[in-house]
C-alpha cells in the first residue's frame, strides 16, 4: 500500500516538473526571435546607385517588421537605419563604387528584437561589369626572343578578380589560346620568334561579370630586338652609270623592318658619314669623284628604331667613267641693241644636262660659222645654262658653241652653232617729221636693214602709249620694206597727230626685239 502511494506521488511530482519545464520553454520562445536568414544582394535588380536587399521571412507569427542598418564601416560606428515590413528593400541614393555594410534585425509587436544578420562589404558596382582594361602594351626590355612581357593599367574597381587574355595569330581570333591572371602583367612564353600575335583582354569581377575586350597587336618577340645585319652587300657595276655606284643587298625578312641606313667615307683614312636611307634593297650613290675609291657600310633598322650591326662592303669601289655627256641641246640666242636701256649684248641659253657626273660647260665664240671648240675660241667656263655676252659690236655677227664636260673630264660633242648680231637702229622714211600723210590710211616706209629677219611696227596716239595698231612685217627679198595701214584697223582721226616706231627681229621666231628706231610723228589729212 505504501509502495503504491509513493509511486503515485512520484508520478504526480514528475508531471508537475514536466509541466513546469514546458511552461518555462514556451515562456522563453515568446521572449526571443530568430534572426533573419539568407540576407543577400540581388544584383540583377540593383542599379549603379542602389542595392536590392533580400532576406527570408521570419517564421514567427507575431513578426511586426525588420530594422535595417547601413554603414560605411564594419563596426557600424555611424549608420543609418530603416524600418521595413517586407523581406525586400531597395536602398537608393548610394555612391557608385563606394562599399557599404548592412545588418538586419527582426522585431515583433512586443518590440522584441532578434540578433543581427550582417553582410558586407557590398557596392553598387559589384553588380556591373568592370571597365575595359586600358594601356595595353609590351615591355620589350623584359621580353626575349620567345616571350612577350605584356602589361596594362590595373582596373580601379574594388571587386576585380582578375583578367582573361586571348592570344591568336590572326586579328579575327577564330582560333585563340586563353590565359588567366590576377595581375596587370603577364610574361607570355613559348612564342615563335618572328611570328606575329594578336591579343585581347577582359577584366572580370568576383561575380564573374566580364568587361568588353581591349584589342592589341600585331606584336612579335622580334619587335624588341634589332634586325639582323644585311647580307649580300655588293656594288653592281652592270647597273652603275657614269659617276655613280649602285649598291645592292639581300632584303631583310623582319616584318617590322622600317628601312636601311647607308654610310660612305670620302676615301682611305677618312671617317664615315651618313649617306641616306631607303626602304628598298638597293641604293645609287651619284655625283662621285672618279679619283676616289669609296668604302660603304649599311645598317637595317625597324619601326622601333632598333638598328642592326653594320655590314661593310668587302672592298672600296670607284665609279667608272664610260660615256661622255650628251650634246647640249635647245640653244637659243637673242642679240640686243636697245639704246634707251643702254643694252648692247647677246644672250644665250640652253637646256641643262641631266648626267649625274656632269661637271660644267665651256662656251666658245668666233666670227665665222666654221671654227673649232678649242682654247683659242674659249669665251667662258660655267655651270649655269645661260650667258650674256656684252663684249660685242653693233652689226657684227658672232657664232657660239657650247660643250658639256663630266667630272671625269669626258667632253660632249659641241652644240650646233648659234649665231646672232646686234642690229643698228632702223631708219624711218615716211611719213615723218609731222608731215601730213597722203591719205587717211598711210603707207609706212623705212630703209632695209641687212641682217634683220623682220620688223614690228607700232602706231600710237602719243609718244609711248595709246597703241592704235601693231603688226609684224617680214624682211622682203629685195628693196625697202613697207606696209599700208589696213582698213580693218581703227580709223585714224582727220587732223590728228600720230606716232610710229619700228622694232627689228634678228631671229626667225620673231619673239624678242633686237633694236628700236627713233619715234616719228605724222598727221592725218
Amino acid at each position: 500500500m505504501r509502495k503504491a502511494t509513493w509511486v503515485i506521488v512520484l508520478a504526480i511530482f514528475s508531471t508537475l516538473i514536466f509541466i513546469s519545464c514546458s511552461t518555462g520553454l514556451n515562456s522563453s520562445d515568446e521572449n526571443s526571435l530568430s534572426k533573419p536568414r539568407e540576407f543577400r544582394v540581388d544584383y540583377e535588380l540593383s542599379g549603379r546607385n542602389e542595392l536590392a536587399l533580400f532576406w527570408s521571412l521570419n517564421p514567427e507569427k507575431d513578426i511586426e517588421g525588420y530594422k535595417l542598418y547601413r554603414s560605411t564601416d564594419s563596426l557600424f560606428a555611424n549608420s543609418l537605419s530603416f524600418i521595413v515590413s517586407s523581406n525586400f528593400y531597395l536602398d537608393s541614393g548610394l555612391v557608385f563604387e563606394t562599399e557599404y555594410y548592412y545588418r538586419i534585425q527582426a522585431f515583433n509587436k512586443s518590440e522584441i528584437y532578434s540578433d543581427y544578420s550582417q553582410i558586407g562589404p557590398v557596392a553598387a558596382f559589384y553588380g556591373f561589369a568592370p571597365g575595359v582594361p586600358t594601356g595595353f602594351g609590351v615591355d620589350y626590355e623584359l621580353s626575349d626572343r620567345n616571350a612577350l612581357a605584356l602589361y596594362w593599367n590595373p582596373n580601379p574597381e574594388k571587386d576585380i578578380e582578375g583578367y582573361k587574355l586571348y592570344r591568336s595569330i590572326d586579328s579575327s581570333f577564330v582560333s585563340s589560346d586563353t590565359i588567366m591572371t590576377l595581375q596587370n602583367t603577364l610574361l607570355d612564353t613559348g612564342l615563335a620568334f618572328g611570328s606575329e600575335y594578336y591579343y585581347k583582354i577582359q577584366a572580370f569581377d568576383k561575380l564573374d561579370n566580364f568587361s568588353d575586350a581591349a584589342f592589341f597587336g600585331p606584336v612579335s618577340p622580334y619587335y624588341g630586338f634589332p634586325p639582323i645585319p644585311p647580307t649580300g652587300f655588293t656594288a653592281n657595276y652592270d647597273e652603275t652609270m657614269d659617276g655613280d655606284i649602285s649598291l645592292f643587298w639581300t632584303a631583310n625578312t623582319e616584318r617590322d623592318l622600317a628601312g636601311y641606313k647607308l654610310y660612305r667615307d670620302a676615301g682611305p683614312g677618312t671617317d664615315y658619314s651618313e649617306l641616306g636611307t631607303t626602304t628598298q634593297n638597293s641604293y645609287t650613290d651619284v655625283g662621285l669623284d672618279y679619283d676616289i675609291a669609296y668604302s660603304y657600310k649599311i645598317q637595317a633598322y625597324d619601326n622601333s628604331n632598333n638598328f642592326s650591326d653594320f655590314t661593310t662592303l668587302s672592298e672600296p669601289v670607284a665609279p667608272i667613267n664610260q660615256n661622255p655627256p650628251a650634246q647640249v641641246a635647245n640653244v637659243t640666242i637673242y642679240a640686243h641693241n636697245i639704246t634707251a636701256q643702254s643694252q648692247l649684248d647677246i644672250e644665250i641659253s640652253w637646256s641643262p644636262n641631266s648626267e649625274s657626273d656632269f661637271s660644267n660647260y665651256k662656251l666658245y665664240r668666233a666670227n665665222t660659222g666654221v671654227f673649232q671648240a678649242d682654247e683659242a675660241h674659249l669665251l667662258d667656263s660655267l655651270t649655269t645654262t645661260s650667258f650674256t655676252d656684252t663684249d660685242v659690236l653693233v652689226d657684227t655677227r658672232y657664232y657660239y658653241k657650247i660643250v658639256a664636260i663630266d667630272m671625269g673630264g669626258l667632253t660632249a660633242n659641241p652644240s650646233n652653232v648659234a649665231t646672232d648680231l646686234p642690229l643698228s637702229e632702223p631708219t624711218l622714211t615716211a611719213p615723218i617729221g609731222g608731215e601730213f600723210a597722203p591719205t587717211a590710211r598711210p603707207t609706212f616706209v623705212w630703209q632695209r636693214l641687212e641682217g634683220a629677219d623682220g620688223y614690228q611696227i607700232s602706231v600710237r596716239e602719243s609718244t609711248y602709249s595709246g597703241t592704235v595698231w601693231e603688226t609684224k612685217v617680214d624682211q622682203p627679198a629685195t628693196g625697202n620694206p613697207q606696209v599700208t595701214y589696213p582698213s580693218s584697223a581703227p580709223a585714224l582721226s582727220t587732223g590728228g597727230t600720230y606716232y610710229w616706231q619700228l622694232g627689228t627681229y634678228s631671229q626667225s621666231d620673231q619673239t624678242e626685239v633686237n633694236s628700236y628706231s627713233t619715234i616719228a610723228n605724222f598727221k592725218i589729212p
